[in-house]
């Protein structure tokens, strides 16, 4: 499955209100993230702090969820995987270019940031 048919396929699932605007779509998708990363962090927290064991496949499936939510808000602003992967690591290469520095992370070039996000593709 490549992203492209994912979000077809996540479109499919999603709560079936006629003609909801956009807003209310990113809506949902950010408050799906906020609710599945609040899972991620509930096992990591138990694994860490109280002696659980970690469960790959629980991790897995959160990761699923996000996911599912990622792609509600990445179609309700029109717009693709590829286009927030190639946006996301032009901006990062445009931060550090080919490789992590902490002086980079500290001294960033918003604006520099910004111009490749706002460029049309």
């Amino acid at each position: 499955m490549n992203p492209t048919e994912y979000i077809e396929a996540v479109k499919k699932t999603e709560t079936t209100e006629e003609e909801r605007p956009i807003n209310k779509r990113l809506l949902h998708g950010l408050l799906g993230c906020i609710d599945e990363v609040g899972e991620l962090a509930k096992h990591v927290k138990a694994v860490k702090f109280y002696g659980q064991p970690f469960d790959r496949a629980n991790i897995i499936e959160e990761l699923g969820d996000l996911l599912w939510f990622v792609a509600i808000a990445i179609d309700a602003v029109d717009s693709s995987f590829e286009e927030v992967m190639e946006l996301n690591i032009a901006k990062l290469k445009k931060r550090y270019g080919e490789k992590f520095s902490k002086e980079k992370f500290v001294n960033r070039d918003l604006e520099a940031e910004r111009k490749i996000l706002d460029e049309p593709g």
